[in-house]
C-alpha cells in the first residue's frame, strides 16, 4: 500500500514538474521584433504579426498590422498630412478631442460590432505621441473583443489608430506597437 502511494506521489510530482518546466520554457520564449519603416512612419512589431493593406491616398497613408492567421487582432494606422501651422495648441486639443469623439461614434455605430461599450474620451499618451483616445469592448461576429482608438498630432501629421484584439494579451502587444510609433 505504501509503495502504491509513493508511486502516485512520484507520478503527480513528475507531472507537476513537467508542466512547470513547459510553462517556464513558454515564458522565456523570445519574441523576435521586426522594424517597419517608410517615408511616413516607423515602428517595431512582433514577427507573429504582418503588415497589410498599405495604401497611399491623397490625404496621407494607411496600413494595418495584424496578427498572422487572425483577422481580428490588429491595429489600423492612418497618417494624414495636416497643415497645423494655422492651429494653436487650444485648437489642436479641440480638433483631437472632436476627432476622438468621432472615432468613438464610428465604433458605436459600426454594423459589424454588437454589444458595444465605450469609455469617455480622455487625454492619452502612447510613446512619443500625446492625444486623445477611447477604449471599447464589443462582440465582432461571435468573438468578444476589446480595443482602443487614438488620435494625436505628430509634426505636420495627424496619427489615427484603431486597435482591436480578442484578448488582453494581444491588446498589450498592439499597445507596444503603438507606443513605438514614430511619424516622420
Amino acid at each position: 500500500m505504501r509503495s502504491k502511494l509513493n508511486t502516485k506521489k512520484r507520478s503527480v510530482m513528475m507531472t507537476v514538474l513537467l508542466v512547470v518546466g513547459f510553462l517556464g520554457l513558454c515564458a522565456f520564449t523570445a519574441v523576435t521584433w521586426k522594424t517597419y519603416s517608410n517615408q511616413y512612419i516607423s515602428f517595431k512589431y512582433p514577427d507573429t504579426y504582418k503588415i497589410t493593406d498599405e495604401e497611399v491616398t491623397s490625404e496621407g497613408y494607411d496600413l494595418c498590422c495584424e496578427l498572422k492567421g487572425d483577422d481580428i487582432s490588429m491595429v489600423q494606422i492612418s497618417i494624414m498630412d495636416f497643415d497645423e501651422e494655422d492651429l494653436d495648441n487650444d485648437l489642436k486639443e479641440l480638433a483631437l478631442s472632436i476627432g476622438a469623439e468621432a472615432m468613438k461614434s464610428e465604433i458605436e455605430n459600426n454594423e459589424l460590432y454588437r454589444n458595444v461599450r465605450c469609455s469617455s474620451v480622455e487625454k492619452v499618451t502612447k510613446g512619443r505621441n500625446t492625444g486623445y483616445g477611447v477604449t471599447f469592448s464589443a462582440t465582432l461576429m461571435s468573438f468578444p473583443i476589446q480595443g482602443e482608438c487614438f488620435m494625436a498630432f505628430s509634426g505636420n501629421s495627424l496619427l489615427a489608430l484603431v486597435m482591436q484584439a480578442e484578448n488582453a494579451s494581444y491588446l498589450r502587444e498592439l499597445n507596444q506597437i503603438a507606443e513605438g510609433m514614430v511619424v516622420k
